[in-house]
């Protein structure tokens, strides 16, 4: 492997030649004979020494100096030593032409080995400082454990990469995985593992031109920058990676790795998409069997499987078009469809994931402020949740990062699409290159921003997502789910936006201020069938359930909350869904008492810290009433 990742620091130093010392043996010997000039001078003639001339002799000693700051890149130093040698000469000009008295040479020598001291230290420790923000630099652009190129420093290539590719350059990405690797660092330990991803990285760097760059992306993914490669060449390279790899013969076993490919096209727009079909590459290949390679498919009806045939507009955006079913509610300033505006006067409510938490929570007040209504995912997993919990067609847009870590967000809307929601979706992106107009985006309606976002931009394209009409099975879909009327037909087909799918399950509120426990409580019940709403006080809450608009099967609420105690939230939760109950847990031994009057008012409480199977036990209970 080589010592740092391709594309990496250029040194701008004169070049080296291949001994040790790196200065060429001309000028060595160029340096050794300036030296002795001033020792001949003296042993031959040493009434040169005395002589008006005499200056220009102790010239000669500087310039083995200055060859070697120049030939070691101390430009400081070369610099410095060069002023000297001109200083020098002028000052041997200024004692002939006003005839005065020359220096002694005892003065001379200790001046010039002074001014070699001084010049060759700072150098030096110039030189030692260089050294360590080189190493700095390459430690923050270099992955540690296996040597290769990291996120960032791939992101940054990528993004020069995708430059070239917009000017005309071929353009290939690579998006490989390691097969069942979470199994071998459970069944062998983490160092196993490790020996897996270094050995990879290995192989990959060796198997990658130097004009390319490979870099670990993530836990046990790693991406191929290949310029100047065209869809063949980046299958091959893929190919041979993973078929030279399932030869290795690791302590724990073979491994084999699946690989995505996505090739630039025209209106790509973007270096986070062409990752993002790359990864959903990868997708279709491991749900086809895995050890095995997969191209991006860009044409719309060769997508992944159960997408939708959503358009992109962005073209009708950039010259100001917009449909004629577009409609301005006067109240909220909210364009929207003509069919929607009428069965509904309520605020569009909008999902928005991004994990960079300062930009959600930017893009997040900017909808408020132009009077949505907004709730911030805190990733994509939490973004099907929402989708599945919340009544269909209640979620009217979905603003999501491109690049996302687990789920990218193609594969989230894919996934969407999958269980049978139908997305309208802006996605963003803060590596911009130009128009993003590819028939394979998922989405019934999509759009696109760059990063940073500005409030006019924002504005401009939500409207016009959520104005552009639908094709005609999408909008037959989507009406049915807004006005409750799916049929048993379409119930069948509808996934899990249908109404058969969601009296099957119940609707769990959880409030409570420490995020850690409402996380865990949240996955326990998810993993046994119910859908999960969770806010971390009583105001959150309150305005949670306003935009839920759904029914609440069970509260489960902390006694001691921020603002509000839990008996107090919960009858005001209670007020706002009515038929629910309410499941109260504590892990404060001072509201015995009060617990105490709980159970004998026939309320269910249950203390922290709880298990699984005591927590399940209670909402049992409490789905069967007191």
């Amino acid at each position: 492997m080589s010592d740092g990742p391709r594309g990496g620091i250029i040194s701008h130093a004169p070049p080296a030649s291949k001994g040790g010392s790196g200065i060429p043996p001309r000028a060595l010997i160029l340096a050794l004979a300036a030296l002795l000039v001033p020792a001949v001078a003296a042993a031959v003639a040493p009434e040169w020494l005395t002589d008006d001339r005499a200056l220009l002799l102790w010239m000669t000693p500087l310039l083995p100096a200055f060859l070697l700051a120049y030939y070691h890149g101390w430009r400081g130093a070369e610099v410095a030593l060069a002023g000297g040698m001109a200083a020098l000469a002028v000052a041997n000009v200024a004692v002939v032409v006003w005839d005065a008295r020359p220096p002694g040479w005892r003065l001379m020598l200790g001046l010039v080995v002074t001014y070699l001291l001084l010049t060759q230290g700072i150098a030096f420790l110039a030189e030692l400082l260089h050294r360590e923000r080189s190493r700095a630099e390459s430690t923050a652009l270099t992955d540690p454990l296996t040597g290769l190129a990291n996120r960032r420093h791939v992101t940054d290539h990528l993004d020069r990469a995708f430059a070239s590719a917009v000017r005309g350059q071929e353009l290939a990405v690579v998006l490989f995985d390691i097969d069942h690797f979470k199994s071998l660092n459970d069944r062998f330990g983490h160092a196993a593992g490790d020996v897996v991803l270094e050995a990879f990285a290995e192989l990959l760097d060796t198997e990658t031109r130097r004009m390319d760059l490979s870099a670990r992306f993530g836990g046990e993914e790693f991406l191929t920058v290949l310029a100047s490669a065209s869809e063949e060449q980046a299958v091959a390279f893929a190919e041979r990676v993973r078929r030279m790899v399932g030869e290795i013969d690791f302590p724990s076993g073979r491994i084999t790795v699946s690989a995505g490919v996505a090739v630039y096209q025209d209106g790509t727009g973007s270096p986070d998409l062409l990752v993002a079909e790359a990864d959903r590459a990868l997708y279709r290949a491991k749900a086809g069997g895995r050890n095995r390679v997969e191209v991006a498919r860009w044409s719309p009806g060769e997508g992944a499987a159960g997408m939708s045939e959503g358009a992109i507009e962005i073209e009708s955006r950039r010259r100001g078009a917009e449909p004629e079913s577009r409609r301005t509610d006067a109240a909220t300033g909210v364009a929207s469809d003509k069919a929607a505006a009428s069965a509904t006067q309520r605020a569009p409510l909008v999902v928005v994931v991004d994990d960079d938490p300062e930009v959600e929570r930017s893009v997040a007040r900017m909808l408020v402020r132009l009077g949505y209504d907004v709730f911030d995912a805190r990733g994509p997993h939490h973004v099907l949740s929402l989708f599945d919990t919340f009544e269909p067609g209640r979620i009217d847009l979905l603003i999501t990062d491109v690049i996302m870590p687990g789920m990218n967000g193609l594969s989230l809307v894919d996934e969407l699409d999958r269980r049978g929601h139908q997305v309208r979706v802006i996605y963003m992106s803060g590596y911009v290159h130009g128009e993003v107009k590819l028939p394979s985006i998922p989405g019934v309606v999509s759009g696109f921003l760059g990063k940073p976002i500005e409030l006019e931009a924002l504005e401009r394209e939500v409207r016009r997502v959520l104005s552009a009409p639908l094709t005609e099975a999408a909008a037959s879909w989507a009406g049915g789910a807004t006005s409750g009327a799916l049929g048993a037909d379409s119930a069948g087909t509808a996934g899990s936006g249908s109404a058969a799918w969601k009296a099957r399950r119940k609707t769990i509120l959880i409030v409570d201020d420490d995020e850690g426990l409402r996380a865990s409580t949240r996955r326990i019940l998810e993993q046994n069938g119910h859908d999960v709403l969770d806010a971390p006080s009583a105001h959150a809450a309150l305005a949670l359930v306003e935009v839920y608009g759904g029914a609440i099967d069970v509260i489960v609420c902390d006694l001691v909350l921020p603002g509000l105690d839990g008996r107090e939230a919960a009858n005001l939760l209670l007020a706002r869904c009515p038929g629910a109950r309410v499941l109260y847990t504590s892990g404060f031994s001072m509201h015995e008492a009060f617990v105490e009057d709980l159970r004998r008012a026939g309320e269910s409480f249950l203390p922290k810290p709880f298990g699984v199977l005591e927590l399940l036990e209670a909402v049992r209970r409490v789905e069967g009433g007191p």
